[in-house]
Formats: structure tokens, sequence, C-alpha cells
């Protein structure tokens, strides 16, 4: 569970991520972000992950959807997966 600020912040952090203006985050927007999130993550991951909580399966999240994403750790989820992943 979020705390209030962190709760507070998710509606910000939507908009920056939002570029296009759209209402809405495609995996390109978010893959824009990938090498700050996590670095290592393959976007494939990222995609299963938005899978998840994609509701009306357009492939974006809105606001609704990003939240139940961050509120539900998947973001947290998919750093941790990208610092596992080891390159040979």
């Amino acid at each position: 569970m979020l705390g209030e600020e962190a709760a507070d912040d998710i509606p910000d952090a939507f908009r920056i991520l939002d570029a296009d203006h759209s209402n809405k985050i495609d995996v390109d927007e978010l893959e824009a972000f990938m090498p700050i999130i996590a670095p290592r993550a393959p976007p494939r991951v990222l995609r299963e992950h938005i899978q998840k909580v994609d509701r009306n399966f357009d492939g974006k999240l809105n606001l609704t959807e990003f939240t139940d994403m961050v509120s539900r750790g998947i973001g947290r989820d998919i750093a941790f997966i990208g610092a596992e992943v080891k390159h040979y």
C-alpha cells in the first residue's frame, strides 16, 4: 500500500510520462523512461506487466490503470527484474 504522499504524486508522474498528452500512456512512452527506471529490463518485461493492469486491452494505460500499476508495485517489480538481468 502506498503512503498518502506517494499516492498524491501518481497523477503528476502520469502527466510526465504521458509525453503526447493523450491522457494515456503507451508502451513507447514508458519505454522512454526504462533507462531511468530499470536500465537492464528487457522491453518485453514492461509489456507483460502492462497487460496485468490494462483493463480495456488497448495496450495503453489511463490514469486509473497506471494508479493500479503503481499501487500494486509493478514498477518496483520491473526495476527489480531489470537489476537481476545478466548480460553474457
